[in-house]
């Protein structure tokens, strides 16, 4: 029986195991509830993936003040985790990692993924953009100009765990989790060049 007193009359004992291979009997816990079933192992992910909280990231962008056409412009995020977790009421806990960020350039041309990157360095091997048009009409602005407005969302793996053993994947439970979004503004320019002729 579980630990201590019943805490209500119609309070009922439960057991629940965790099978890593077939054969594996291991009693995992024993408590006290009040409901008549325990939540499924679906029910339970659902639960722990809610109680993940991940942050909305910070986007960097070089160069920094405005990037001009036909030049790459890196970006890089930081601010948000690179690991995250949430649990349910039983035990199972919902591991997020990132893994990749999406990017919107703004400029029409499309998102983009990239792989998680958090430096200028990596950025300027593994996350960058063309630009090939002035953002004259951006829907915002940098210093009164007009920009463009880009958006990057960080995705993320997720896995599950009971006290540090790893669950298997439970059908209906999506493995992948998407954070929110975090947005800035690039200004990009068109330099134009005058040719002199001598002679």
């Amino acid at each position: 029986m579980p630990d201590g007193d019943k805490p209500n009359k119609d309070s009922k004992a439960r057991v629940e195991y965790c099978f890593t291979t077939p054969f594996d009997t291991t009693v995992e816990r024993i408590y006290w509830t009040d409901d008549d079933e325990p939540p499924s192992l679906l029910e339970q992910a659902r639960t722990a993936i809610g109680q993940i909280d991940i942050t909305a990231p910070t986007i960097n962008v070089s160069p920094s003040e405005r990037t001009l056409v036909n030049l790459d412009t890196w970006f890089w995020v930081t601010g948000t985790q690179r690991e995250a977790t949430g649990s349910s009421a039983f035990g199972l806990v919902a591991i997020a990692t990132l893994r990749s960020m999406r990017i919107d350039p703004g400029d029409g041309t499309g998102s983009f993924t990239c792989p998680w990157t958090a430096t200028k360095q990596d950025a300027e091997r593994d996350c960058y953009h063309e630009y090939r048009k002035a953002s004259l009409r951006g829907s915002a602005s940098v210093g009164g100009r007009p920009a463009y407005a880009v958006t990057v969302s960080t995705v993320y793996d997720l896995r599950f765990e009971v006290d540090g053993t790893p669950i298997p994947l439970i059908p209906g439970v999506p493995t992948t989790l998407e954070g929110p979004t975090g947005r800035t503004a690039v200004r990009v320019d068109e330099v134009q060049t005058t040719v002199k002729r001598v002679g």
